[in-house]
């Protein structure tokens, strides 16, 4: 099964612990840690980003 951004398989056990671990503090509080139906550990912390052109 792929998971996080796709790029490997992971095992069934790596799937469902991870899915246990983002229902308990402090991880149940992230925003939009859950997308697609995918964990995603690396959320926005919704700052904008520095646009200036050099």
């Amino acid at each position: 099964m792929p998971y996080g951004r796709g790029k490997f398989e992971a095992h069934p056990n790596y799937v469902r612990y991870v899915e246990d671990l983002i229902l308990k503090s402090p991880y149940n509080t992230i925003p939009d840690l859950k997308n697609n139906g995918r964990i995603n550990w690396q959320v926005s912390s919704n700052h904008k980003l520095n646009s200036l052109s050099h």
